[in-house]
C-alpha cells in the first residue's frame, strides 16, 4: 500500500462576479388603501473574493479550505395600485425594491483535473454568514442569516502566462431553501418580510471569475 502525502501547500486567490437570482413578490393584488400588485428583483450584481489553501494536493486532485467575503444585491420594482376602480395603466406606480446580502463564508472545495488539457471540475460546500436586507419602497426588514451553499463549477488554466492563472465558472444554490410565502393579504406581506432570510432571499447564483494558484 502506498500512502500519498500532500505534494505542496498550494494557495489560491479568486475573484468572481455573481449573477444572483432572488424570489419575486407574487403578482397578487393586496386589498387596502395602498395595494401592491407584485414585485421583481431582476437586476443582480455583486462580487465574491475567496482565499483558499490546499489541505491535500496530489496533482490531479486537491482539497482546499477557503475563506471568502461576498456582496450580493438585486434591484427591481414593485407595482403599487393606490386607487381602485380605474384601469391599471392609469393608476399603477412603480416603486423601487432591493435585496442585499453581504458577509463572510468558510468552505471546502474539491478540484479534479483532467490530464494534459488544463481543465478541472469543482465541487464545494460554503457556509455563509451574511447580513440580509429586503427593501420594498420605504418598508425594509433586515437580519443576520447563516446558510450552507453548494458550489459546482469548472476552471481552465490560462496557457502561456508566467503565473498559474485560471478562469472559472460555477453554479451555486443553498441547501436549505424554503418555499416562498403566498402573498394574498396585507398580513401575508408582513409574513413575507418576516420570513426573508430563511429561504426567500437569493436562491441561486451563476458566477464567472478569474484566479491565481501558487
Amino acid at each position: 500500500m502506498i500512502v500519498v502525502l500532500p505534494l505542496s501547500a498550494q494557495w489560491d486567490i479568486r475573484l468572481e462576479i455573481p449573477s444572483p437570482k432572488s424570489s419575486n413578490l407574487p403578482n397578487t393584488l393586496l386589498t387596502g388603501t395602498t395595494a401592491l400588485q407584485g414585485g421583481e428583483f431582476d437586476t443582480g450584481k455583486g462580487y465574491i473574493v475567496t482565499g483558499s489553501k490546499a489541505i491535500f494536493d496530489a496533482g490531479l486532485f486537491s482539497l482546499d479550505g477557503s475563506l471568502e467575503y461576498s456582496d450580493f444585491k438585486n434591484e427591481g420594482t414593485i407595482a403599487q395600485l393606490p386607487i381602485t376602480g380605474l384601469p391599471v395603466s392609469q393608476t399603477q406606480i412603480n416603486l423601487t425594491s432591493a435585496v442585499k446580502q453581504q458577509g463572510v463564508g468558510v468552505g471546502l472545495n474539491a478540484i479534479i483535473w483532467a490530464p494534459f488539457i488544463g481543465v478541472g471540475g469543482e465541487f464545494g460546500l460554503i457556509q455563509r454568514f451574511q447580513s440580509y436586507e429586503v427593501i420594498l419602497d420605504k418598508v425594509s426588514n433586515s437580519k443576520t442569516i447563516g446558510r450552507t451553499w453548494m458550489r459546482v463549477g469548472a476552471r481552465y488554466r490560462i496557457p502561456f502566462v508566467p503565473v498559474d492563472a485560471y478562469i472559472t465558472a460555477s453554479w451555486q444554490q443553498p441547501l436549505n431553501a424554503n418555499k416562498p410565502v403566498v402573498v394574498n393579504s396585507t398580513q401575508s406581506l408582513v409574513d413575507l418580510l418576516n420570513t426573508q432570510g430563511t429561504g426567500q432571499e437569493f436562491n441561486r447564483l451563476w458566477t464567472f471569475g478569474v484566479g491565481i494558484r501558487y
